[in-house]
């Protein structure tokens, strides 16, 4: 009833399809003018004194990564495949010049070391060959950059996958583990009037 009341509706009024706010976000909106949206929202509470920055609500939510968490030879090994299949496509005459991969077992003694030193190598060919790379050569070769340089990869606590790097394994709970993100939220605490009295306003403003 609180929201309906915010939003200027009556108790008996029905509610909108559930399906119009994703219209009007893909199709009025589009992708990239959301975050516009929100930002012009929070622009207007702080001109209207509606955020003072004395209380701060903070929330956590956990967000599973569209990824499967790897090994680190295994994130190394996806990382040089998907380097050297994206030039090979787009440049096939640059095949013969690249290294080829190693055929390392997981149960070498040296077999993640031996893939790091390759992926490096590799990125480095890259570069060199393809100076002004662009589009899905500089998006691989910079997620090649990132695994190479993390420090905490071979321990098995940086980068767990080549398809998300920023993606980690972390703990919910004492129990339940996740491979994703951790989001934190925060808002100044807001009573309810002044929502209603932020609404009021902005309807005004957008009527004149």
């Amino acid at each position: 009833m609180a929201y309906k009341w915010f939003v200027g509706l009556n108790p008996e009024d029905a509610l909108p399809d559930a399906s119009q706010l994703s219209r009007f976000r893909n199709h009025r909106l589009g992708a990239t003018h959301v975050d516009d949206v929100l930002k012009q929202v929070v622009r207007q509470c702080i001109e209207h004194g509606h955020i003072k920055g004395k209380i701060i609500i903070l929330d956590a939510t956990h967000t599973q990564a569209a990824a499967q968490k790897q090994q680190p030879l295994d994130v190394l090994r996806d990382a040089a495949k998907r380097l050297f299949r994206v030039v090979v496509k787009r440049h096939p005459k640059l095949e013969k010049k690249l290294p080829a991969l190693p055929r390392v077992k997981s149960n070498e003694p040296e077999a993640e070391r031996i893939m790091l030193r390759y992926l490096a190598g590799l990125g480095e060919k890259v570069e060199n060959l393809l100076p002004d790379h662009e589009g899905a050569i500089s998006e691989k070769l910079h997620i090649a950059k990132q695994i190479v340089e993390d420090e905490r990869l071979l321990a098995n606590k940086g980068i767990r996958s080549a398809i998300d790097p920023e993606a980690r394994f972390s703990w919910k709970s004492s129990s339940k583990s996740f491979f994703g993100y951790k989001e934190h939220l925060a808002r100044p605490r807001m009573r309810l009037s002044q929502l209603w009295k932020l609404r009021q306003e902005q309807a005004i403003t957008v009527s004149s």
